[in-house]
């Protein structure tokens, strides 16, 4: 039995800001574009601004109807990345199992570590000290023996906690939890579920696998995969990177163009960052689209050299998305993926580590 903790830093963006400017906590923080632009979508957003219902995906617009007050600031990429890379670089050391899946958020396998889950806890506690102590950043870490249950467990004990899914207690986390609190289960589906009667996760046990694939099709066996707890074990970093990308789902399904082209926008800066993180040019661009009636579609244009530009990521994938927005079918998800990678020899770290 393995024993897998999920670190997720908590509102990272904007807990790097209110550690830069103490002077910062305690305000609701919400990091996108400024609403004096009035246009543009939330980045991310301290737990002080989700108090008001803000959210990242939002529009920019939204947020400030909501909360006229919070301190809007642009994001800083670059610090974030110079921040996250010394973390991510204190998790790697402390085992030799060890995923990253974004800036903010890492798998450890630590079976090798630690002798129960009460060590494990113990073990996760001082690692939430040493991540605070140093960067004035808090994390939340979930526990347990696969991937899926730790990163769920993880979502629980949001913000600044720990949660031990142990076998015996498994059955027993999953039931309670809502549907939305899945992996992969947005604002729509969420209703399109609730009209079948099914609001928590042991609401899916009651249908069983033959009747949820005739109700939702592969969507159906995905939920019931989900709602199994059943997932990857295995923590590693690949040694060839296929792809890198992010996904963002919206606060509700749109077809307006200033949203859906602002969220491009992040999601292309977001992805040229990673790239440039991993010190990769990228040829291939894929734009993924998921709709209201739950079907997901792609739409891929190689690129005829190498590149490593937000822009050629953002004009490629708004052109693919203006052909898509033809259909008229209303958006609820949008993700970027770039693949076809070289390394890039010539690029220098801009930022100076003992900088900051």
């Amino acid at each position: 039995m393995k024993i897998i903790f999920c670190v997720d830093l908590d509102a990272f963006f904007a807990s790097v800001e209110e550690s830069l400017n103490p002077g910062l906590k305690g305000k609701p923080l919400i990091i996108g574009s400024s609403p004096l632009e009035g246009r543009g979508v939330v980045s991310t957003c301290n737990y002080e601004a989700r108090k008001y219902g803000i959210k990242s995906g939002m529009s920019i617009v939204k947020a400030y109807r909501l909360c006229p007050f919070a301190v809007f600031l642009p994001p800083r990429l670059e610090i974030y990345e110079v921040v996250s890379e010394r973390i991510m670089s204190f998790l790697r050391s402390l085992t030799s199992k060890f995923e990253q899946l974004s800036v903010d958020e890492a798998f450890l396998d630590v079976t090798e570590k630690v002798r129960d889950w009460e060590e494990a806890k113990e073990f996760a506690n001082e690692i939430k000290e040493f991540i605070f102590k140093n960067y004035g950043i808090t994390s939340s870490i979930g526990i347990s023996f696969n991937k899926l249950l730790a990163k769920l467990a993880c979502q629980k004990c949001k913000p600044n906690g720990i949660k031990v899914v142990d076998p015996p207690n498994a059955k027993e986390f999953l039931k309670d939890l809502r549907v939305e609190e899945l992996p992969g289960i947005g604002k729509q589906t969420t209703k399109e579920l609730k009209r079948v009667g099914i609001k928590k996760v042991e609401d899916i046990w009651k249908f069983g696998l033959k009747e949820l694939q005739r109700l939702f099709g592969n969507f159906g066996s995905e939920l019931y995969i989900l709602s199994q707890g059943e997932g990857e074990d295995d923590v590693y970093e690949r040694d060839e990177l296929k792809s890198l990308g992010k996904e963002i789902t919206l606060s509700e399904d749109t077809l307006d163009r200033i949203t859906l082209f602002s969220i491009l926008q992040i999601l292309a800066r977001d992805v040229t960052e990673y790239a440039k993180h991993q010190n990769l040019l990228f040829k291939t661009i894929t734009l993924k689209i998921k709709t209201k009636n739950f079907k997901v579609y792609t739409r891929s244009k190689t690129l005829k050299t190498f590149s490593d530009s937000s822009q050629d990521i953002f004009s490629t994938c708004k052109k693919l998305l203006e052909e898509f927005l033809k259909r008229e079918i209303p958006i609820r998800l949008l993700g970027i993926r770039v693949s076809k990678f070289c390394k890039n020899s010539t690029l220098k770290k801009f930022w100076n580590k003992k900088h900051f």
